[in-house]
């Protein structure tokens, strides 16, 4: 009973994934464990968790002001900005 409520599931996201992105053949969209598509937030991105607790806040990953590097900077302090935001 349970694989068949999530086959049901997996099912329904797909065609709400196909649905959203039959605009454009080229894009794509992320599903979210709770089955919201990361194109439904106007940000185009999601607050989630995903990295275990005791690793959260690390900063794997400093990107320089070099090339296109420099916008990837830009975006991530813009994304945490908009996190400290009410």
């Amino acid at each position: 009973h349970l694989r068949y409520r999530l086959q049901d599931r997996d099912n329904r996201l797909r065609a709400r994934y196909r649905e959203r992105v039959a605009r454009g053949a080229d894009r794509q969209a992320l599903v979210t464990p709770t089955g919201r598509l990361v194109a439904d937030d106007p940000r185009g991105w999601l607050d989630q968790q995903y990295a275990p607790d005791d690793v959260v806040g690390r900063r794997y990953y400093e990107p320089s002001t070099h090339g296109f590097e420099e916008e990837v900077r830009r975006r991530m302090e813009q994304q945490e900005q908009q996190k400290e935001r009410p």
